[in-house]
C-alpha cells in the first residue's frame, strides 16, 4: 500500500470522529471535490471519491489501517510512520511530528483542521489545508 499524507491524516481523523458521528466530509486540496464519509455497521466508513463515486471502506484499529476497495483488503499500520502508537491519546493530539515537517491538528465546533508546517514552522502553502466537518446522530 502506497503511503500518502492524506493516509496518514485518515489514520488520525478515523481515531478522532465522535462516536455520535453518522457521516463526515473531507475536503483536501488536491482532491478538488470533498469525499463524503458514512459509519458502516461494522465500525468501517464508507467513503465516496472522485468524480465516479468510487466507493472503498476503511476501518482503523488504533494505528493501523484497512481498506477494502472492489473486492481487494490491504492493512497497513501506520504508527511507525506517525511516531505513534497504541496507547495514543487520540483526542488530546494537536500535532504529529513527521520528517518533512508538522501536521497541525485544529479542531472546530463541527470538525477539525489538519495543517503542514515545514521544520521551520512556516505554513507550506502548496499542501493547503484538509478540511473535515461531521454530522452528528440525530
Amino acid at each position: 500500500m502506497a503511503t500518502s499524507l492524506f493516509s496518514l491524516i485518515l489514520v488520525i481523523i478515523l481515531n478522532i470522529v465522535p462516536a455520535d458521528v453518522s457521516s463526515f466530509t473531507v475536503q483536501a486540496p488536491e482532491a478538488g471535490q470533498p469525499m463524503h464519509f458514512t459509519k458502516q455497521d461494522d465500525g468501517g466508513w464508507l467513503a465516496k471519491m472522485g468524480p465516479g463515486d468510487e466507493e472503498a471502506t476503511f476501518l482503523v484499529k488504533g494505528t493501523e489501517i484497512t481498506i477494502k476497495s472492489e473486492g481487494d483488503e490491504r492493512s497497513q499500520d501506520m504508527g511507525p510512520l506517525l511516531g505513534l502508537d497504541a496507547d495514543t491519546d487520540w483526542h488530546k493530539l494537536e500535532e504529529v511530528a513527521l520528517g518533512g515537517g508538522t501536521i497541525r491538528i485544529k479542531r472546530v465546533d463541527n470538525g477539525v483542521d489538519f495543517a503542514l508546517e515545514d521544520n521551520e514552522g512556516k505554513s507550506v502553502e502548496d499542501a493547503g489545508t484538509v478540511k473535515v466537518r461531521w454530522t452528528r446522530k440525530k
